[in-house]
């Protein structure tokens, strides 16, 4: 879980909430660009109840990726990567996030589509999405979208306001 603090004021306030998981080396979160775009100053929460100060060491706008990295003993374990071949539609996957300011959430879907470049209405140059109807809502951002076997099939980044169950 990820809290983006920044100024409101003369006062730190929190800005944003979100998501993030353990990928890549020991110590580093991926999460989206749009999270912590803004933050002054970055906060994770841990699954095991510690909270601890992160840093930003790098953010790609156009990708809505981002990359944090925290100095705690025994970090969790990173995630694996869905083999490519294996992220088609038709697979099942859980969303996992912190929605609307729920602790821990998972939500169930599959994937309905791959390679969609049509989600995002805007210029922003977000690219080959995966398509799911696993619920996601506020605060899943940057949550990992994972198989049964809880391999990365993809980061939940984006929800089609228009449609219903489309993310």
């Amino acid at each position: 879980y990820t809290l983006v603090w920044g100024l409101d004021g003369p006062e730190e306030q929190p800005l944003a909430a979100g998501t993030g998981f353990f990928f890549g080396y020991p110590g580093e979160i991926l999460t989206n660009a749009h999270v912590v775009a803004d933050a002054w100053r970055i906060e994770v929460l841990l699954a095991d109840g510690r909270a601890t100060e992160a840093t930003l060491v790098g953010l790609e706008a156009l990708t809505d990726l981002a990359l944090l990295r925290v100095e705690i003993d025994s970090p969790p374990p990173t995630l694996t990567v869905m083999a490519e071949d294996e992220v088609r539609a038709g697979v099942w996957v859980l969303a996992i996030g912190h929605p609307l300011g729920l602790e821990f959430s998972a939500s169930k879907g599959i994937i309905s589509a791959v390679n969609r470049t049509d989600v995002v209405r805007d210029s922003l140059g977000y690219w080959d999405f995966i398509q799911t109807d696993a619920a996601i809502n506020q605060g899943n951002s940057g949550g990992p979208l994972v198989d049964r076997f809880g391999r990365l099939a993809g980061v939940c980044t984006a929800v089609d306001k228009e449609g219903q169950r489309i993310a």
